[in-house]
């Protein structure tokens, strides 16, 4: 007893964060832990150590040791990154909160010079350095720590099949791997891994089978972890899944060739686009053969409940409107742990892209549009639901010139208030900055500023600093700024500025009225007032047996320059 008591006296070395320890050769360890079979295989287990004296450390673990048990001790010292090794014995043993042991280790013989273990003091000190390590909380980062285990690749070794099922997370510790999508009998590569990386993340994550083929270019050296461990750790620490989710959205945002995935009737084909918290990718319906387009949240995104809760909103609120200038939803589906919007595939480009390759359009044009996007958001208006997001990247043309409205993921009902100013600031309205209720009137102001944007080539307000921009769009009227130009239609001029009134009053209280402001424009007449065209000759030279490539590229060209309001005749000459 006296030992004891003089034991405690020695002299502490308190840690001001936890340091890593590991455990080898011990004889017991609790039952039905996470990496159980893992610290059986190895006789390893991490732990914090949290003091250490001349005679022993004291510990932390959600491991059991029985006392007086016999062990292997390794700690790496955090200020020299040393690793000391000592033969212990449990000579203190307390039950914490939430199933954590505090055990208190007597040193009993000289430091060990290796480890008995296959496992290195380099491979350890690796998985402590990894990012994925240090993204987590401490006790999140024991559990994980306590349920990886190495595995060796030759060179050419396939670690990931694609089709299979998706059980296992794989953490590159040094080599290098090669990520392959296989589509229609080809490899593409879209990946390589090297140290840190990590591999069947996806798959760990959603449950789906594997994407893509992952094989060893050279002789690697990997961690793996269990998914059935992966989801009790992830179930107690909420940081884990988060961490993987962002990995798993960037590769799928830097990759356009992914495997076909089915998402319940319809099959994914390829990326489209991406937006902040969705990516678009080009589908089929697999029994009609019909083309769609999927919208998935993103799955970083997905793990916010918010999130989730305003993506389903969307389709929801959309697949109840059935108008040709809406873009139509078919279906909504959730699998792979996010949530998918089936909706119509649209051939054109968005009014964005024409308007950052054109500039400013026809006014015929630019009426045309901003009548077809009344009519919808009228229709719209009429059912309750107000956009709060009109902006060209929004509107989409088609080769016929028709336009769709798209994204009402932040559509909300009249009355409401939007702290968050989710839409883009460029065409946001007074009220939506200050974070007041939104109503259809809000929209108005939108169009307003696109319309602008639309006749001038620029929006009404500098942009190169952004709180001045936001006090601009709070505080000041829209006026008739060099930019706009002298010689637009008064009717055209009264719609914008009436739009972009500050005060919601002052502006068009429905979509019905901005369009009796509008329709005197489409008449016919209005032609008068369009920018004078000009006509290009292009002379192309060819021979009787090159006419149906000819036909084909006339054809994909037409398709094009309607898209950009380019109108395409022709007709045939003999060449002399």
């Amino acid at each position: 007893m006296t030992v004891m008591h003089d034991r405690r006296r020695w002299p502490r070395t308190e840690f001001e964060n936890p340091v890593v320890g590991v455990i080898e050769n011990c004889t017991s360890q609790r039952t039905g832990h996470p990496g159980e079979s893992r610290s059986r295989a190895y006789g390893l287990v991490f732990v914090d150590v949290r003091n250490i004296c001349e005679g022993g450390i004291l510990l932390e673990t959600a491991f059991d040791l029985e006392p007086a048990s016999e062990l292997d001790f390794h700690l790496c010292l955090p200020d020299s990154g040393e690793w000391r090794n000592y033969r212990s014995r449990v000579v203190r043993y307390e039950k914490q909160e939430k199933g954590i042991f505090q055990i208190g280790l007597e040193f009993i013989g000289e430091n060990k010079p290796h480890w008995a273990s296959p496992l290195k003091a380099e491979d350890i000190q690796f998985l402590i350095k990894t990012p994925l390590m240090e993204a987590l909380p401490r006790h999140a980062l024991l559990h994980l720590l306590n349920c990886l285990t190495q595995v060796k690749l030759d060179k050419g070794k396939r670690l990931i099949r694609q089709g299979d099922a998706g059980d296992t997370l794989y953490i590159v510790q040094e080599g290098g791997l090669t990520v392959n999508v296989e589509k229609d009998g080809q490899l593409h590569k879209i990946a390589q891994l090297k140290a840190n990386d990590l591999a069947g993340e996806m798959a760990v994550l959603t449950g789906e089978p594997r994407s893509a083929h992952v094989d060893a270019h050279m002789p690697s050296k990997v961690w793996k972890l269990e998914k059935n461990d992966f989801d009790v750790i992830a179930e107690l620490n909420p940081d884990l899944r988060m961490f993987l989710t962002e990995v798993a959205t960037k590769r799928f945002e830097s990759s356009s060739v992914i495997s076909e995935r089915k998402i319940g009737k319809y099959l994914i084909r390829q990326k489209l686009g991406m937006g902040g918290w969705s990516i678009v990718y080009s589908g089929i319906h697999s029994l009609l053969r019909m083309p769609v387009a999927i919208k998935m949240l993103k799955h970083d995104m997905a793990m916010e409940p918010a999130f989730q809760k305003k993506f389903k909103e969307e389709a929801h609120i959309i697949a109840r409107m059935v108008h040709p200038n809406i873009v139509k939803v078919y279906d909504i589906d959730e699998i792979y742990r996010t949530a998918f919007i089936i909706m119509e595939y649209l051939e054109g480009m968005a009014l964005r892209r024409i308007l950052d390759t054109l500039g400013a359009l026809e006014y015929g044009r630019s009426a045309n549009y901003l009548m077809q996007i009344l009519r919808g958001l009228a229709y719209a208006h009429n059912k309750g639901i107000v956009h709060q997001d009109i902006k060209p990247a929004n509107v989409f043309i088609l080769p016929d010139d028709m336009v769709k409205i798209l994204d009402f993921g932040l559509a909300c009902a009249p009355g409401t208030e939007d702290f968050n100013l989710a839409g883009t600031v460029f065409y946001a309205s007074p009220e939506q900055i200050e974070g007041d209720p939104v109503d259809v009137r809000t929209d108005m102001y939108a169009l307003g500023i696109m319309a602008y944007e639309m006749i001038s080539g620029v929006r009404p307000f500098p942009e190169s600093n952004l709180t001045k921009l936001l006090d601009m769009h709070v505080d000041e009227e829209l006026a008739d700024w060099a930019e706009f130009p002298p010689d637009v239609p008064d009717l055209l001029r009264e719609f914008v500025l009436k739009c972009c009134r500050r005060v919601p009053d002052e502006r068009y209280q429905t979509a019905y009225e901005a369009m009796d402001t509008l329709s005197p424009l489409m008449k016919e007449g209005f032609t008068n007032n369009h920018r004078k065209r000009k006509m290009a000759s292009v002379f192309l030279f060819y021979e009787d047996e090159q006419q149906i490539v000819l036909n084909s590229l006339l054809e994909d060209f037409t398709g094009k320059a309607k898209g950009y309001g380019i109108q395409l005749k022709s007709t045939d000459f003999m060449d002399i």
